[in-house]
C-alpha cells in the first residue's frame, strides 16, 4: 500500500538536470598499467604436452636443444581448467625457446591453428599466442574447442 504522506513522483524541482558532462578522470582500473599474475613454467629439453596450468600461468620457457614439437592440451582437458570460459573469450600466453634448435607448437585434439599462422619458435626467440574459445562443451569438456592464433615473435 502506498504511503499517502509521500508524493508518487519526484517533483521536477528536486530532480537533477544534467545538460553536459565531461569526465574529470578515468576509472582507476583503466588508468594505469595492467597488473597480471604470471606463473612461469620452465622445462628442460624434450617434446611434451603442455599443461592447462602452463597456459594459465602465461609464460612458458622451453629449452629445445633438438628440433621438437610441444603440443597444447586437448580442448576437453584445457577448457574445464580455464576460469569460466565462454565462447569468444581469449587467453594470452608466451612461449620462450632458450634452446639451440627450433621449437614447434601444435594444437591438441579439439584445437585448430589459425590458417597461415606461424607456430615455430626459433632459437633464442619467444612467440606470443592468443587462444580463443570457440565451443565450451559440457562439464567434462566434451564438445569443447579452441582456435590458436600466433601474435608474433620476438628475438631476445
Amino acid at each position: 500500500m502506498a504511503n499517502p504522506n509521500l508524493p508518487s513522483t519526484i517533483p521536477s524541482t528536486l530532480a537533477p538536470v544534467i545538460t553536459d558532462f565531461t569526465p574529470q578522470a578515468q576509472a582507476p582500473f583503466f588508468s594505469g598499467p595492467i597488473s597480471e599474475l604470471i606463473t612461469i613454467a620452465s622445462y628442460p629439453t624434450g617434446a611434451r604436452t603442455l599443461l592447462a596450468s602452463d597456459l594459465n600461468g602465461g609464460f612458458i620457457i622451453q629449452t629445445a636443444n633438438t628440433t621438437q614439437t610441444d603440443t597444447l592440451p586437448t580442448a576437453a582437458l584445457l577448457l574445464p581448467q580455464l576460469q569460466a570460459p565462454v565462447i569468444g573469450q581469449a587467453y594470452f600466453f608466451t612461449i620462450r625457446n632458450n634452446g639451440t634448435s627450433t621449437l614447434t607448437i601444435a594444437v591438441g585434439a579439439g584445437g585448430t591453428a589459425n590458417s597461415g599462422d606461424t607456430l615455430t619458435i626459433a632459437t633464442l626467440n619467444q612467440r606470443s599466442f592468443m587462444l580463443v574459445v570457440t565451443a565450451v562443451g559440457d562439464a567434462s569438456g566434451n564438445g569443447a574447442a579452441y582456435t590458436l592464433y600466433s601474435l608474433g615473435a620476438l628475438a631476445y
